[in-house]
């Protein structure tokens, strides 16, 4: 397996490839960094609807016709719009490279954008939105996210907002898309069994004409992504009760991706973590606990929370939470435990590396949000440096009262139903 490597076109396209010639397969990744902090205002929600319309039809190919020359190839494809970017991705036979460049290179210079398309994924987006809303947890989330992002872009996920997808038009798409798809603001990446001159070749004739607009829209400025430390009580559309401490993280380039992502596996990875073995297994305070990173470039959360029937005092919980928090930055991590979990990471990154295209989102992913795609290719070797000293001062800082906040969330219905309560409990007491 060949080390990855890097090239930009004249018009500033990047391009990273990862040869890999033990199967006659490839993956194509296009990364659009359009994500919740790009849209507009008054146009929530833009992002992930333009990448319903790039399936929609371009210049050269019909509706829907690239997922089906995908598909006839023996392929697969799609695409999806989170809080940072908006990725378009397929794999296929390495001998079809040409006719992907060409489908991709279509959509991104050339994209038709008709009125009676737009109407029909207008409606498919607000089903999306419908169907997220009518998920308790996953509403709950959006308004967790809403109310310590205190005005944030990040308080919205990609799905945005009802009234804001009704009225975006056709010229709203074809702005967003003129001033975001562009070479300056899009990297692609390449892996599987190609070669790297051949890639090089093809990335000149496809989208060597491709240019920014003159001037280039200037990046719009976006404040880092802070949550205010203390403690709180929110209401949400929950079912049950819940404790959460909220730690603040930094910007994705600035942090210690393996010492975090170390630390979130130590404490809250599998029923025997401390999270769970604490909150829910040894002493039944909640029904369900865990814990949720989000590494995101202009800032993000870690959190760990616990879930519990029938409604109660929240301070046991959070002091449960606290104390395993604290512990792991005073003491550091245990020894043993540290060294099975890197053992882990490393044994899951390298079969990665073998599938073309895990390996290609690896890199876009680093590329994007870590500064750069190497993160991704020096990783085995920085899990294996990482010390527990070091996983104790990402947990210091981490937990520090400054970037903790606390939360006591109720749930907004005023009465319970106690066989769902008795229920519960039957099954935390097995």
């Amino acid at each position: 397996m060949e080390p990855a490597s890097d090239f930009t076109l004249d018009n500033g396209l990047h391009f990273i490839v990862a040869e890999n010639h033990a199967a006659p397969a490839a993956a194509f990744g296009m990364f659009v960094r359009a994500g919740v902090c790009d849209e507009p205002g008054d146009r929530r929600g833009i992002a992930h609807f333009l990448e319903h319309m790039m399936f929609r039809g371009s210049e050269r190919f019909g509706p829907k016709e690239h997922t089906a020359r995908i598909t006839r190839l023996g392929g697969d494809c799609n695409a999806g719009t989170s809080i940072d970017p908006t990725i378009y991705y397929e794999t296929f036979p390495s001998h079809a490279l040409d006719e992907v460049f060409a489908l991709e290179t279509d959509r991104f210079m050339r994209l038709k954008l008709a009125a009676e398309h737009v109407d029909v994924e207008r409606r498919v987006v607000l089903e999306e939105l419908r169907m997220y809303e009518n998920q308790p947890m996953a509403r709950a989330f959006r308004q967790l996210m809403r109310e310590i992002g205190r005005g944030h872009p990040y308080g919205l996920d990609p799905l945005g907002r009802q009234e804001d997808l009704e009225a975006t038009t056709v010229d709203d798409l074809a702005a967003f898309h003129r001033r975001l798809y562009r070479p300056g603001n899009v990297f692609a990446v390449v892996s599987g069994d190609v070669r790297r001159d051949e890639v090089e070749a093809l990335a000149g004739r496809h989208f060597g004409g491709w240019r920014d607009p003159d001037p280039a829209p200037e990046a719009p400025d976006v404040p880092r992504f802070e949550v205010q430390p203390g403690r709180k009580r929110l209401k949400l559309s929950l079912e049950v009760p819940v404790v959460a401490r909220v730690h603040r993280l930094r910007p994705s380039a600035e942090e210690d991706h393996p010492a975090l992502d170390l630390l979130v596996a130590l404490l809250a990875d599998g029923e025997s973590s401390p999270v769970q073995e604490r909150l829910v297994k040894r002493t039944h305070l909640c029904v369900h606990a865990g814990g949720e990173c989000l590494k995101l470039i202009h800032g993000g959360v870690l959190v760990f929370f616990g879930a519990f029937l029938p409604p109660g005092r929240h301070g046991a919980r959070l002091a449960a939470l606290r104390e395993i928090c604290d512990r792991v930055a005073t003491e550091g991590p245990p020894r043993e435990e540290f060294a099975r979990r890197i053992k882990r990471f490393r044994m899951k990154l390298s079969r990665a590396n073998y599938s073309v295209m895990e390996r290609m989102m690896g890199l876009g992913n680093s590329e994007l949000v870590e500064g750069g795609y190497r993160k991704y290719e020096a990783a085995l070797e920085d899990f294996a440096a990482v010390t527990p000293e070091r996983v104790q001062a990402a947990a210091r800082r981490v937990f520090a009262p400054e970037n903790t906040l606390e939360l006591e969330v109720v749930p907004e219905r005023a009465h319970w139903y106690m066989p769902l309560a008795g229920l519960a409990m039957k099954l935390v007491g097995r």
